[in-house]
């Protein structure tokens, strides 16, 4: 994989969508404000000469985001605060633990593509987790059954680093289950390669449910390539979710939801979470309200079958679990 397989210029971009020229030159000033990365196989799927795309308006750099708004902040979630357990010992850099029996990994900053409501957009680093720290700090935790890897994108580690933390992860004997949360084989497939799930057979056989949650937010999202893809997960026998997060003027609608949960079901992926939006600044214009969201919601429910909707959830710091918005 190299850096010629991803855009990382607005003005690139914009120019192969034939978008307004004022258009690029705003995005060009405020991409300051967050980076700004699209593969070129994404691109392909964006409508050309319009903003609106679904794809497009989660990646694309806009004035909005310049907007100080009371209630958003860089840190949300309060993540860079959370430096102690429960029991006041301090946690290793990278490592947060706010469940019970779950902690999780912050691998790296490398996604797939910037979203540009990311509610780590201000804070997360490029460093690689210190992972026989983390691992020795683990050693005395063994009430955690469950390891989350995030990021960033745990799949856009190389894969010596990847092959490292699974190293030190299979020594952790009360770990049974290891949750990855990726875009990856959503919006840049061709980055899972055999040798990836090599590795992930690997931790497997180390007696580890290794489980999947992907990042899906559109039926548009879904194309052939990634299903492919999805598919490829589905024949190893992957536990495979997805979560969502509810954006303004993206999938703000019950029937483009339902679409998109129905889709992803033919693949063999579960609806998970339907996230409202972490209060991270210059993300502000994607919310929408929780009344209007607890509607979209109970539309859903009257046009799926229950096991297609997702709980609907509101994450807050400090809390024991996610909130469900009923």
């Amino acid at each position: 994989m190299t850096e010629t397989a991803f855009i990382t210029d607005p003005a690139e971009l914009g120019a192969m969508l034939s978008l307004p020229q004022e258009e690029i030159t705003r995005a060009e000033e405020v991409r300051k404000t967050a980076p700004f990365r699209v593969p070129r196989r994404l691109a392909g799927l964006i409508e050309k000469g319009t903003l609106r795309d679904p794809i497009l308006a989660q990646f694309w750099p806009k004035e909005d985001e310049l907007r100080t708004v009371p209630g958003y902040s860089a840190d949300p979630l309060a993540e860079q605060t959370l430096e102690e357990n429960r029991a006041g010992i301090k946690l290793p850099d990278s490592l947060l633990w706010k469940y019970a029996g779950r902690a999780l990994v912050m691998t790296n900053g490398a996604c797939a593509a910037k979203c540009r409501f990311c509610f780590r957009r201000h804070t997360l680093g490029t460093a690689a987790p210190d992972w026989k720290k983390i691992a020795a700090f683990l050693e005395n935790c063994p009430e955690i059954e469950e390891l989350i890897l995030s990021g960033g994108d745990p799949l856009g580690m190389a894969r010596c680093e990847l092959d490292t933390a699974f190293h030190y992860i299979e020594g952790l004997s009360f770990v049974k289950r290891v949750r990855i949360h990726t875009r990856y084989p959503v919006l840049f497939p061709e980055a899972v390669t055999p040798g990836l799930f090599d590795l992930f057979d690997r931790l497997r056989s180390h007696q580890k449910n290794l489980i999947f949650v992907f990042h899906l937010n559109h039926p548009s999202e879904l194309a052939p390539d990634t299903n492919r893809k999805i598919q490829e997960f589905n024949r190893e026998h992957y536990p495979l979710f997805s979560q969502t997060v509810l954006l303004r003027g993206i999938n703000d609608n019950a029937r483009i939801l339902a679409r998109l949960f129905t889709k992803e079901f033919e693949l063999g992926v579960i609806p998970y979470y339907l996230h409202q939006l972490d209060r991270v600044a210059g993300a502000a214009h994607f919310e929408v309200p929780d009344e209007e969201g607890r509607v979209i919601d109970g539309e859903l429910w009257k046009i799926l079958p229950g096991y297609l909707v997702p709980r609907y959830v509101r994450e807050i710091p400090g809390a024991a679990s996610k909130i469900p918005l009923l």
